[in-house]
């Protein structure tokens, strides 16, 4: 039960934290500098070409590592 309600608080937090980074991020570095991946609406599009060629290669060596 404790350990239930310490976990809800945690995941609220880190969670909350998340949001103020990706909005403090978009501040400092423009809106185009927060690539957020669980947000299905997010247009990759809207990434600059030097963007694509920083992320996207992390992203594919990511996902074609076998673990």
């Amino acid at each position: 039960m404790i350990q239930r309600i310490i976990k809800k608080i945690l995941n609220y937090f880190i969670r909350q934290y998340g949001i103020l980074y990706r909005k403090l991020r978009s501040i400092e570095f423009g809106a185009r500098s927060v690539l957020d991946m669980r947000n299905r609406d997010a247009s990759i599009d809207d990434i600059t070409k030097k963007q694509r060629n920083e992320i996207f290669p992390f992203i594919k060596s990511q996902l074609s590592d076998e673990k």
